[in-house]
């Protein structure tokens, strides 16, 4: 890049404006690795002091092959990310709306269980205790039917 007394830069027709960083230095200009962003120039402080950051974007003599974005597109992909954040926030709220159901519905039936279990448990010792004569002498033997017995008095 080569610099002028104005405080630009040009390189291949395109000319950059130079910045100071938070610093109050002139930011040092580094091209981006990363997947996302590859090979895009951007500013940063040169002494690495402060932790400013910018993107280089061309302020003239932009050619063709590089678009000119309206702000209009930048207002519609704002709007599109509002709209797509609701839409996952009202999800997140239904998700939460049914896990709570769900976790009630587990308690639930954790009550039913334990209750279930304890009634096989009593009915069985019920069972054991008629087939042995334990429980016999609690029983009351029904007046009109002979041999039919209900278990303790009403």
């Amino acid at each position: 890049m080569s610099s002028s007394s104005v405080n630009t830069s040009t390189w291949s027709g395109l000319t950059f404006q130079n910045q100071k960083c938070k610093c109050d230095k002139l930011a040092a200009v580094k091209i981006s690795e990363s997947k996302r962003n590859k090979h895009k120039l951007y500013y940063t402080c040169e002494d690495q002091t402060c932790d400013f950051f910018s993107w280089c974007l061309p302020t003239s003599n932009v050619p063709h092959s590089i678009p000119k974005v309206s702000p209009a597109v930048f207002e519609d992909d704002v709007r599109n990310i509002k709209y797509l954040l609701e839409h996952l926030i009202d999800e997140l709220k239904n998700t939460d709306e049914k896990a709570q159901r769900l976790r009630h519905n587990v308690q639930h039936l954790n009550v039913l269980l334990v209750r279930g279990i304890f009634l096989v448990c009593v009915l069985f010792v019920i069972l054991l205790g008629l087939k042995k004569g334990i429980i016999a002498d609690v029983c009351l033997l029904c007046p009109r039917k002979k041999g039919m017995f209900f278990p303790f008095s009403f």
